[in-house]
């Protein structure tokens, strides 16, 4: 969880975001004698507070983020909703996807998985190599894809030969040519164990 807020001469107005399993808004009921207002929900939450009160807002947050979430398993994961297969990488997918929208708070566009994808060539793309570019291939050589990874620039040195890849499948279309681009959202070496639906952050 995160709380940013502007400091003004008499009030602090914050913003805070969180994670499942941290209802961050009865967070905020828990300290509401100190606020001057507040409101939300489990995720995201505002709220403003006498500036001579911020330092006792703040430990008291931290206790209650100590509390709730001590023992928990703080190793961020995405939640896949399909393993995909080679086969299933096409534009049919794409339009599948697609038929999906409008996406966004709610719906969110379809995550997906593939495992077994070997990196056929790797690249940085963008200003300093901020961003990853990929060409990935199937474990039979039946198939190969283009791969963007934004923000994934640094990762281009130490991929391996074979990967998991978690990622948005979307069209490209450059020079009057269409076709499917995966859209990355995390990549990691392949694992023994196929069948997890929770894919690990690599950097």
């Amino acid at each position: 969880p995160v709380v940013i807020a502007h400091l003004g001469e008499a009030e602090v107005r914050g913003s805070a975001r969180s994670i499942p399993g941290f209802h961050i808004t009865r967070a905020l009921d828990e300290c509401a004698e100190l606020l001057t207002r507040h409101g939300g929900h489990a995720a995201a939450a505002g709220f403003t507070v006498a500036r001579e009160r911020v330092g006792e807002l703040s430990e008291r947050l931290q206790a209650i983020a100590r509390r709730e979430l001590s023992g928990a398993d703080l190793t961020p994961t995405i939640e896949i909703d399909a393993r995909l297969s080679a086969g299933d990488l096409t534009m049919r997918t794409v339009e599948f996807a697609e038929s999906l929208e409008p996406c966004g708070s709610g719906n969110e566009a379809p995550l997906f998985s593939a495992h077994g994808l070997r990196v056929r060539g790797a690249r940085t793309v963008g200003a300093d190599g901020k961003h990853l570019k990929l060409t990935l291939g199937s474990h039979d050589s039946t198939g190969a894809w283009d791969a963007i990874g934004f923000g994934m620039g640094p990762l281009a040195k130490d991929l391996p030969p074979r990967l998991e890849a978690a990622f948005r499948l979307e069209r490209n279309t450059w020079g009057g040519y269409e076709s499917l681009q995966l859209n990355l959202v995390d990549l990691r070496p392949e694992q023994a164990e196929k069948d997890s639906a929770k894919i690990y952050f690599l950097g």
